[in-house]
């Protein structure tokens, strides 16, 4: 049984697939542990987008797309240390682009998805590509939450 925690202190136990909100499809589920493996496996990835799985669908809390997002960045693992994800952020963003995912989206607290990973997370340079590559597709840098931006 792995426990990893996030940066948001956040702890998921790996038993099998996790099934991360009800409103989401088995392919939605497996679609999301895939992609936050370490590395995450593209190819299953790719395959399960390709059978349908929708990176748009709206759970209770976030879409499937957010509830990716929210992985990446800083975390620490079984072991006690310190593991940077956000090396593989660009590539998965470049697949999801092909699938149309909405980068638009809010999550439950009305946060963009610059706020959701952008702004706290952005300190290496995989994570600026990603940032890099969010604003070619139209994220706003200037969305607001509680009177600030992330610039």
């Amino acid at each position: 049984m792995n426990v990893i925690k996030s940066k948001r202190n956040k702890e998921r136990v790996k038993t099998g697939m996790e099934k991360y909100d009800a409103a989401f499809s088995d392919l939605e589920n497996r679609l999301i542990e895939e992609a936050r493996m370490i590395p995450p496996r593209m190819e299953a990835v790719e395959e399960l987008l390709k059978q349908g799985a929708d990176l748009n669908k709206t759970g209770a809390e976030r879409n499937v797309f957010l509830t990716i997002l929210e992985y990446y960045g800083e975390y620490v693992d079984e072991n006690g240390d310190v593991r940077e994800t956000g090396e593989y952020l660009p590539a998965l963003l470049k697949l999801f682009f092909r699938y149309d995912v909405d980068i638009k989206v809010k999550n439950e607290d009305e946060m963009s998805a610059a706020w959701c990973f952008v702004w706290p997370t952005a300190t290496d340079q995989a994570m600026l590509e990603a940032a890099e590559l969010l604003l070619q597709k139209g994220m706003k840098a200037n969305a607001r939450y509680q009177n600030e931006t992330p610039l």
